[in-house]
């Protein structure tokens, strides 16, 4: 399965800062970022809480060559993914 297209959905001051670093370390500005307002509840929203039902900080949506679309809700898991997706 090949990655191909990466969008964070991030808020400052929150766990999705170290998602949003590694993709530019290892993608520079070639990933999307989408800005998620905790102080407007803006991920109790449905559109955001069908990408992540547990309404949390980051997401990140990933996808795959065939065209599929996936998410992930655990930024740790989301470090190790791309570490293993970009060894060089």
């Amino acid at each position: 399965m090949e990655l191909t297209q990466f969008k964070v959905y991030h808020c400052p001051a929150t766990r999705s800062v170290r998602v949003k670093w590694l993709l530019g370390e290892l993608l520079g500005d070639q990933f999307e970022v989408q800005t998620v307002s905790l102080y407007d509840k803006e991920q109790h929203h449905p559109d955001y809480l069908r990408k992540n039902p547990n309404h949390c900080l980051p997401t990140l949506e990933i996808t795959t060559r065939p065209g599929e679309t996936m998410y992930m809700f655990e930024s740790g898991a989301m470090v190790a993914l791309l570490a293993d997706a970009f060894p060089e």
